[in-house]
């Protein structure tokens, strides 16, 4: 049986797409035989996604950071002009 260092090698190689086609077509085994293989590549492809999502998160607080930032810069601007147009 391949090590499974050697196989997450591999499926990096390989990449998502083809592993998970792959992975449909049943080329690691199939689900609920408790298949080393099988198991590991799902996991492979659960910790790439997770990956994705955590990515998506960091550049959504990213997001929401600059906007408060534009949004206080705005709101200090927008008090200056009433004061000075409420001195005038």
């Amino acid at each position: 049986m391949r090590r499974l260092a050697d196989l997450t090698k591999d499926l990096e190689k390989l990449g998502e797409e083809t592993v998970r086609a792959q992975l449909m077509r049943g080329d690691y085994g199939l689900p609920g035989t408790g298949n080393a293989t099988y198991e590991h590549v799902r996991g492979w492809l659960s910790s790439k996604e997770s990956e994705r999502s955590e990515a998506r998160a960091e550049e959504n607080l990213s997001i929401s950071l600059r906007a408060l930032l534009i949004s206080k810069r705005v709101a200090r601007t927008t008090a200056f002009v009433v004061r000075v147009f409420s001195a005038l």
